[in-house]
């Protein structure tokens, strides 16, 4: 992830350690978050969307990620993939 945005193939440890612990704890805000609005112990995609509504990069992203989803299940339904199916 960090050599993907422009960083050295092998970074610092440090490096590595400090963006794992960002990379947690925003998930973990934001799944407390998504818990907060919505059902009693449930997460779904329209918390989500709700969560990051503010925020257009994220929002498009979560939108064109859900769509690409969507479009794999379509394809691997048609085609029998084996051990890769869903």
């Amino acid at each position: 992830m960090m050599y993907g945005f422009g960083d050295d193939a092998n970074p610092y440890k440090e490096s590595i350690h400090l963006l794992e612990d960002l990379v947690i704890y925003y998930i973990t805000q934001m799944t407390i978050r998504a818990l907060q609005i919505g059902r009693q112990g449930e997460i779904n995609i329209e918390d989500l969307l709700f969560l990051v509504r503010n925020d257009e990069r994220k929002l498009h992203k979560i939108k064109y990620l859900i769509k690409m989803q969507r479009k794999f299940k379509k394809i691997f339904r048609k085609y029998d993939f084996g051990e890769f199916s869903i």
